[in-house]
């Protein structure tokens, strides 16, 4: 008890370490999804703040039915914890920035926002067709993250064999029942959300389970690709190349999605998340085509405008480097601004 009692006081005085727990349920669709209605803290050596779920686990201070309200546009947005918005109020997301903005070029627009922490494409994919398409979007957004290309192998929901994209299983639940019971116990929750030793532990060990599940699930498929070149898009100094497997799935994944989509009368966009370097510099791991564009999707590339800032801070520094307010705010802007160019939502 001593030894615990002093590596939690070490921890907080000299390496605080983020609290960003996940209130994650099982879908009845078989992947992960918000716990609805989920209030939960966030702190971290940079921030603090609470964050909020509706009853339908969207981020969301409001509830938002499935039936779309004649006249309104819809903006659904799929990715990870960039972005539900780690780091940021519900306002501040890069989604709401973007509806702001269409808002101030007179679009009615309503943002949906179905990010959930840990989400991979192939787990979007699912919540797009069994959740997503219910809310009648007029536009689906993708924030893709790099570690979406391990996120994808690791879930085994799908492979791609032989140029087709092929279901595999039906259920990706890494620890949900655990992590369900646990927090049902007040205990658990403040031990989650307020020592510094426990999220050590379960970060550290997260991380080791994460690696060791992909290591698993990539054996024979050359998916096992290292994270050096995998940052690089392809070839060296980022020059397109022969493509992993992990990155033809995660491609095949992003063309269904765009497929489910259009099928249903939605366009589709993807933002893409890049990786923060010392300097700054910032680094695009989305997968190039021969040409070194984009596979002929709609895509919101910040790069070019997170350097025209260079001096401010655009990611936390030591919040698992997250999008700050003002990071948001870049990104919300420039999906505005391609929306509007490439004609993705239908003007008043």
């Amino acid at each position: 008890m001593y030894v615990l009692v002093a590596a939690e006081i070490f921890l907080r005085v000299f390496h605080p370490i983020p609290m960003l727990p996940r209130y994650v349920t099982a879908k009845p669709y078989g992947v992960r999804g918000n716990m609805p209605g989920a209030r939960f803290w966030h702190r971290t050596p940079e921030y603090e703040l609470e964050m909020r779920m509706n009853s339908h686990g969207v981020r969301a201070d409001e509830e938002i039915p499935y039936e779309k309200p004649e006249h309104e546009l819809r903006v659904l947005l799929l990715g990870d914890s960039f972005a539900v918005g780690h780091g940021a109020t519900v306002e501040q997301t890069f989604l709401s920035q973007t509806q702001d903005a269409l808002h101030a070029d007179g679009i009615d627009v309503q943002v949906v926002n179905m990010g959930v922490s840990g989400h991979g494409t192939a787990e979007q994919l699912v919540t797009l067709r069994e959740e997503g398409l219910r809310y009648e979007p007029d536009l689906v957004v993708v924030g893709w993250h790099p570690t979406d290309l391990d996120d994808n192998v690791r879930s085994n929901l799908f492979a791609f064999e032989n140029g087709e994209l092929e279901a595999r299983s039906e259920v990706y639940l890494p620890a949900v029942s655990t992590r369900t019971f646990l927090f049902s116990f007040a205990a658990y929750r403040w031990l989650a959300g307020s020592s510094h030793l426990y999220n050590w532990v379960r970060t550290e060990g997260g991380q080791a389970g994460q690696r060791l599940l992909f290591m698993i699930r990539s054996v024979g498929s050359g998916g096992d690709r290292p994270d050096a070149e995998r940052e690089e898009g392809g070839g060296p100094d980022g020059a397109p190349g022969e493509l992993s497997p992990a990155e033809q799935l995660t491609l095949a994944l992003l063309r269904e999605m765009r497929r489910v989509s259009e099928e249903s009368g939605a366009s589709f966009m993807i933002v893409d998340i890049p990786y923060r370097r010392p300097g700054p510099s910032y680094v695009s791991g989305f997968p190039p085509d021969p040409a070194g564009a984009h596979h002929g999707f709609v895509f919101v590339d910040p790069i070019p405008v997170f350097e025209e800032h260079i001096d401010e801070l655009l990611y936390w520094e030591r919040s698992h480097d997250h999008f700050t307010p003002r990071g948001n705010r870049l990104v919300g802007r420039e999906m505005a601004r391609t929306i509007q160019r490439e004609g993705l939502l239908p003007r008043p």
